[in-house]
Parts: structure tokens; sequence; C-alpha cells
């Protein structure tokens, strides 16, 4: 089993108000509003946004054990901030798929996460949970 990160720097993207979200799945996947706006960004916008290469550490998200244990493939879209430490802060979940299943691991992973100092807002990464 092995996870793969992916840093995506474009896409129709969703936040974690688990209370208040859209809960139409289409098909397998959830939506979230977006609290950073970013559908309406250009790619321009979102590239130039990009802290990719400031990325100093990661910790890989935990494949739930009812996902790894029913043989669920899925991803999860989070939407964040960085704080002036480089630490990711205001994690939102934007999408995810197939149900909620990858929601926790996802947030609890970036959480971890460091970045070089200095503070910024509205980035995205796609986390995917796959098999091999």
């Amino acid at each position: 089993m092995k996870l793969l990160l992916r840093t995506l720097l474009f896409m129709t993207l969703l936040p974690l108000e688990f209370a208040l979200a859209d809960d139409e799945a289409s098909g397998n996947v959830i939506t979230y509003p977006s609290r950073c706006g970013i559908p309406e960004r250009t790619k321009e916008e979102n590239l130039a946004s990009s802290v990719e290469k400031r990325l100093v550490s990661t910790g890989a998200p935990r494949y739930p054990a009812k996902a790894a244990r029913d043989g669920i493939e899925g991803y999860a879209v989070l939407e964040y901030d960085l704080s002036a430490e480089g630490k990711p802060v205001n994690i939102n979940v934007i999408e995810v798929s197939p149900s909620d299943i990858f929601v926790v691991t996802s947030v609890q992973a970036l959480s971890k996460w460091q970045y070089t100092p200095g503070k910024s807002t509205c980035h995205v990464v796609r986390l995917d949970y796959q098999f091999e």
C-alpha cells in the first residue's frame, strides 16, 4: 500500500464545515464551499501562490483502517494558510472522494507539514490514497 501526495495548483475546490457542508455527492465526490474563492482565481494566480518549493517536511497520512480493510481508494483536497512559522493553519477540506473517510487523516497529516517561515494564504494540496 502506498500513499501518493500531489500538490494541486488549479482545480475546483471546497472547506471543513461538516455541519454546514453541501453534502450533495456528485457520484462519490463530496464538495464543500471554498473560503478562498479559488475556483474564481485564474490559473496564473494559483501558480503564483504555489508554496511547493517552500515545503521542508511532510507527514504521510495514515491510511484509515476501514478504508484499508475494505480496499477503498480515494483522495482529499484541502486548502490552507501558512503561519509566520511555516505551519499549515486554517485547514479546510474542499473536496473528498469517495466519502468523508479520508478527511480526518488528511487534516491530521497536513497539520504536521512544515514550510520555510513566512506567512501566506490560500494554498491547495491533494492527498491521494491508493494501493499499489
